[in-house]
């Protein structure tokens, strides 16, 4: 049985801070008239649909994809836990499915990474006006370097999504837990199995990898005495005490339908620097009230916010259901065996924590991306200073509230849309938390319209922990009693890297990083006994960020992970042994008769 995680109320600072919000929605939209009309007159004409980016807090990726001339569609699953999770597709118009079928490229299914939603990896498109058809070229006889050297300049190669696309591939989205897009649960039919806990799959996978002996080693380890447990108060099981939830209600489409009541503005590269900042500040405050003066929206993310079910998950919920589910979804949609999974930061460690966790998925992917993974993170860290601040994230509910992310996205679009903050305040911000950029991974104004996306305080609460410890562990409930509960011991377990058995794994890290460092991932690379790739980007400005936002992204992220995905993947690999192994037949035949045969 898994304990219920502690929860704490808001309290009376966040009713003071609710009060805060609501006069702020109501005082911007008094401002909204006078100012959209004074941005009409500056840009004199609407962008055409194909050019428009929707420069706003909530932005989604199928509205990004459709702006830019792709097919999207939004659809959903439910998880084996109960919690439904969207998922978006993202097709190319000019490969039609017959031409898709006959490519047989497989899909990519992307992982986002913490506070941020599905959108960070399209969001870097400003310059892309229409499909283009790059099927006909096989990346996989042509090398890197003339690889580079075909599409360095091409818009597409700045997103790995819109270049997967140009080449033929589909390409899935996973909104993960608490975005925007996946604030759901449903009810558990009463006859309807509950799914394996997390810690049954961990000893399940010791079972399959080492077997049963391994497996009775693990139980005896750190094993406690189950009477101390039976004597706390400690009743309800924390995996399973949300199986039977109610559907929590929300109305999506009234907070996300803002891309027609929204004008888009084109940007002129040409402009002065005073007219250019005045126009990008114009341009962020119109689209800001969508966000601040929406206060009609504000009870139901309140509701979401206070809604503990909606809330009560860390990373290993999502590493035991959600990708595993999700990986399951879209080969069952689009007919595949295999497919691609990327993952940005935690999204990354996701993957990692799977593969640890499901040894069934080796069969279902080709290839695994995991960019500047979170794993085993915090070696040049103050772990005291990390310990210290856990108490702060450990209650049931989002970090941040629902309610204050869209507003916080909207200020700090208007003040990064400002030049002279955003080369200064806005840079220093992003630079002190991931690392110098050098100036090569600016972080554009519309950006921000995707940081600080709520997530469940736990889960950042279990990131800090991995800071702390230094190394990748369950969710602690930093209670023993409940620990044991859980796990059966003291302390969570850490997730062992010698139960992965994936052999086509590319790991990539930058030199400026300083949330996941080179020190980290060397514990990754010492603890996987299996066959990888660690991809070290030492080029200048390569920080957390990089790898999506870099000014040479093209060049050293973008291109080189197509060529890997091509390349070092499953299928490549294999199609490789199969020729070097008939040329060794024919090697073998030629030596023995004196003649080739064939």
């Amino acid at each position: 049985m898994k304990p219920s995680k502690q929860s704490i109320s808001p309290g009376p600072v966040a009713l003071g801070v609710l009060l805060a919000i609501l006069i702020a929605y109501l005082d911007s939209y008094v401002a909204t008239t006078a100012t959209n009309s004074a941005s009409n007159e500056v840009n004199g004409r609407e962008q055409e649909p194909n050019k428009a980016f929707f420069q706003r807090p909530g932005v989604r990726v199928s509205e990004i994809l459709r702006a830019r001339g792709y097919l999207a569609e939004e659809q959903s699953f439910v998880t084996d836990d109960g919690y439904v999770l969207g998922i978006t597709r993202g097709l190319n118009p000019l490969i039609g499915p017959k031409r898709r079928q006959n490519l047989r490229r497989q899909p990519l299914l992307f992982i986002h990474g913490t506070l941020v939603d599905a959108n960070s990896f399209v969001m870097n498109s400003f310059d892309i006006e229409q499909p283009k058809d790059f099927s006909g070229l096989d990346a996989d006889q042509v090398s890197e370097s003339k690889l580079i050297q075909l599409f360095n300049d091409e818009p597409s190669a700045k997103s790995l999504a819109f270049f997967a696309l140009n080449f033929g591939h589909e390409v899935w989205f996973l909104h993960r837990r608490g975005s925007p897009l996946s604030q759901k649960r449903i009810d558990s039919p009463a006859n309807k199995p509950k799914p394996p806990t997390v810690m049954q799959k961990y000893l399940a996978s010791i079972e399959a990898h080492f077997g049963r002996d391994e497996l009775a080693n693990e139980l005896n380890r750190n094993w406690r005495n189950r009477r101390s447990v039976s004597q706390t108060t400690i009743t309800t099981d924390w995996f399973n005490s949300t199986a039977g939830d109610e559907m929590a209600t929300r109305n999506n489409s009234s907070r996300h339908r803002r891309a027609s009541e929204l004008n888009n503005h084109e940007r002129s590269s040409s402009q002065a620097t005073t007219k250019k900042d005045h126009t990008r500040v114009v341009e962020a405050v119109e689209a800001a009230p969508a966000a601040l003066a929406d206060y009609g929206n504000l009870g139901i993310d309140i509701k979401i916010t206070l809604d503990k079910r909606l809330w009560n998950h860390s990373f290993d919920e999502q590493a035991a259901y959600d990708l595993p589910n999700a990986v399951d979804y879209v080969l069952e949609q689009t007919g595949h065996e295999q497919l691609v999974i990327v993952g940005d930061s935690s999204g990354g460690a996701l993957i990692i924590m799977s593969l640890v966790l499901e040894p069934k998925l080796n069969d279902k992917l080709s290839k695994a991306i995991a960019w500047v993974p979170s794993f085993n993170i915090g070696h040049k860290k103050d772990n005291h200073t990390y310990a210290l601040v856990q108490p702060a994230f450990d209650y049931i509910g989002p970090f941040p509230f629902t309610f204050l992310s869209s507003p916080f996205q909207a200020l700090m679009e208007i003040a990064c849309s400002l030049e002279v903050l955003q080369v200064t305040l806005c840079t220093l911000a992003t630079d002190t938390n991931w690392g110098t950029s050098a100036g090569m991974a600016p972080l554009r104004p519309e950006f921000q319209s995707n940081y600080m996306t709520p997530v469940s305080a736990h889960e950042y609460l279990q990131l800090i922990q991995f800071v702390s410890k230094k190394q990748t562990r369950m969710f602690d409930f930093r209670n023993k009693a409940k620990n044991l509960l859980a796990y059966d011991r003291e302390e969570p377990p850490y997730y062992n890297l010698s139960l992965v058995s994936f052999e086509y794994l590319s790991i990539y890290v930058g030199t400026s990083d300083t949330l996941v460092n080179l020190e980290d991932i060397e514990t990754v690379h010492r603890e996987l006994k299996v066959p990888h790739r660690i991809i070290t980007m030492g080029q200048p400005g390569i920080n957390h960020g990089a790898v999506l936002y870099h000014d040479q992204v093209a060049r050293i992220v973008i291109i080189p992970t197509y060529k890997d995905i091509i390349s070092h993947g499953r299928r490549a690999v294999q199609s490789g042994r199969q020729r070097a192994g008939h040329r060794n037949r024919r090697k073998r035949v030629r030596d023995s008769s004196g003649q080739q045969r064939f």
